[in-house]
């Protein structure tokens, strides 16, 4: 009997542990699969006579699954909003019995509204904090088109424009101003424009709080009558040096009118219609009319 030589035993030997690894290999897969998708084991274990769709699972399976394992993160439903803004239901919400008072608000894109709580006067925009001392704790919430919306110590309250008589529309009237000095002032010149940044329209509608940096407005009373406003100067001090308007200047009249039966609103709308404004100002005791070209 010829025997086999060594060579050839080694290689069938190579090939019986191949085949045997393969087979191993196969367990292995197949178990994978089955913890992966029982269903489909499921179908090769129970169905008669099996096909190709029957066995395999479909590509769209395939997807649904992934996408149901949430391989990829946490789907994100792309039709609701991440934070939606809290809608603030004002009909039942009583008005505010604090020391505040609303002068005026602008409503749009930058809206702000012009408040005096305890005697000092600025202007807020939303969110931000009015007083935040100790146990009180106002913040302004919500902007509309006739009141605000405030925060009192966590009590949402509403404050509104006061009633004060509006008058019916601006026209030019010299009753105010006769035999008082008067000096124009064009809002429009490239100095001006240049040092506010842009058309004064533009500013007052897009970020009108950026002009409180050049002079702010105080109530001035005699009594407990408001008589005008007092012109305090900002840091930059530029503005009031380019128009000629003094620190501790108060305005009395617009275009006539006293300004103490005119509402900051009603001003605005002014100064977005109007091509130019008869300001009247009380300066040491003496009016002084200022033509303000817009």
């Amino acid at each position: 009997m010829r025997l086999m030589p060594l060579k050839r035993i080694s290689q069938l030997i190579f090939v019986l542990i191949l085949l045997l690894c393969a087979y191993v290999l196969a367990q292995l897969s197949w178990q994978v699969i089955a913890l992966f998708y029982p269903n489909t084991t499921q179908t090769l274990d129970t169905a008669s006579s099996p096909t190709i769709s029957q066995a395999v699972p479909s590509q769209q399976d395939y997807l649904q699954r992934i996408r149901a394992a949430n391989l990829f993160g946490t789907p994100v439903d792309n039709t609701k909003d991440i934070a939606p803004k809290t809608v603030i239901k004002t009909d039942n919400i009583r008005e505010t019995r604090l020391n505040i008072t609303l002068l005026g608000l602008i409503k749009g894109d930058n809206s702000v509204a012009v408040i005096n709580y305890q005697g000092k006067q600025g202007a807020y925009k939303e969110n931000e904090w009015i007083a935040d001392q100790g146990r009180t704790k106002v913040r302004l919430i919500s902007i509309e088109t006739d009141h605000i919306i405030i925060e009192n110590n966590s009590v949402p309250e509403k404050l509104l424009l006061p009633d004060a008589k509006r008058p019916q529309s601006f026209s030019t009237a010299s009753s105010a101003r006769s035999g008082s000095p008067s000096q124009s002032i064009d809002f429009g010149s490239d100095n001006i424009q240049n040092l506010i940044g842009g058309n004064i329209r533009e500013v007052m509608s897009s970020d009108p709080l950026s002009l409180m940096k050049y002079m702010s407005l105080v109530p001035e009373k005699s009594g407990n009558a408001m008589t005008g406003y007092r012109i305090n100067a900002g840091q930059d001090k530029r503005l009031l040096q380019a128009t000629g308007i003094k620190p501790g200047d108060i305005i009395t009249h617009l275009d006539g009118v006293p300004v103490n039966t005119i509402d900051i609103s009603k001003f605005y709308q002014l100064l977005q219609t109007a091509n130019h404004v008869a300001l009247t100002l009380r300066r040491n005791g003496k009016p002084v009319t200022m033509d303000i070209r817009l």
